[in-house]
């Protein structure tokens, strides 16, 4: 109790300072029964990508900003490399701007200005938020993250990924780890085939190279490629909207 206590005293105070009412809970767009259609994300070379899903919340604040919130129990550490300039953190957290999306959609202002975050609602985050404006260049980098996405979908490149502790109490990643026995054999397999050009849309996604480096792909056997396909999920889908 004392929790939820917590929780509707800071959603008071945050709603006093901004002037904020909410609109909507449980924003559904493109599920069956919806009200809304699912939202049309545009890439670069012209196509859409149509996303379905699940907002937890929209506001509009006094000044008219569409306020996008998702709930958060868990830790914000995932969360830390986020932010305006990094929105999709390589392809792992799609959520906020396609709720963003959604959010236009249902108000009919598909130039509205918008604030996406996730909320950490416990004591232990100190119920802090982290996310981003939804601006034009969000956009843009979020819309060109897709469509590398759906280039690498389109070739058939979908290399399990492991996690890069190799045991943990948790299965970070079920789809590389089914057994829960660790994924230290499908880190060797992987730096195998690291610079395997079939994997190049993949890797150039997950691991960029830091501004400025030379090229520092493993010189490892690049034979093979096909090998490294699998159940593993390129896209983030953990956290992506419908998942």
């Amino acid at each position: 109790m004392a929790g939820l206590g917590r929780l509707l005293h800071e959603d008071n105070a945050y709603r006093a300072a901004h002037g904020s009412r909410p609109v909507a809970a449980e924003l559904a767009f493109g599920l069956s029964g919806a009200p809304l259609s699912a939202v049309a994300l545009d890439l670069p070379d012209g196509r859409s990508v149509h996303l379905r899903g699940k907002a937890d919340r929209l506001d509009v604040a006094g000044d008219g900003t569409l306020e996008v919130i998702d709930y958060k129990t868990g830790g914000a550490g995932r969360y830390k490399e986020m932010s305006a300039d990094n929105p999709d953190v390589r392809g792992t957290k799609l959520q906020l701007v396609v709720y963003a999306l959604a959010a236009r959609l249902h108000q009919g202002l598909p130039a509205a200005t918008v604030q996406a975050d996730y909320w950490f609602v416990s004591d232990r985050e100190g119920f802090k938020r982290v996310g981003y404006p939804v601006t034009p260049d969000v956009l843009d980098r979020v819309s060109r993250t897709v469509a590398q996405i759906v280039t690498g979908i389109e070739q058939g490149v979908f290399p399990s990924y492991p996690t890069a502790t190799s045991t943990s109490p948790f299965v970070e990643c079920p789809y590389c780890d089914p057994d829960a026995l660790g994924v230290t054999e499908l880190q060797k397999r992987l730096k195998r085939k690291r610079a395997a050009p079939a994997l190049a849309v993949f890797f150039d996604l997950a691991e960029p190279p830091a501004p400025g480096a030379g090229d520092a792909t493993d010189a490892g056997d690049a034979t093979g490629a096909g090998d490294a396909t699998g159940a593993g999920d390129a896209t983030g889908a953990p956290d992506g909207p419908g998942a």
